[in-house]
């Protein structure tokens, strides 16, 4: 996956991708959602949501 700079909606502070945690819902098939936990405040980054059913 190409590294990025994300920043926080709740903190404002910038996050690199590739040294942050991607938050899984551990779908039985992925449908491609991109989110991932700040380190600095646990807050979620939404980058692609989740699809609507």
């Amino acid at each position: 996956m190409k590294n990025k700079t994300v920043i926080c909606p709740e903190c404002a502070q910038p996050s690199e991708t590739d040294d942050i945690i991607k938050s899984c819902g551990n779908c039985f098939a992925c449908v491609g959602c991109e989110i991932y936990i700040c380190p600095h405040c646990s807050t979620e980054i939404v980058i692609k949501a989740l699809p609507k059913q």
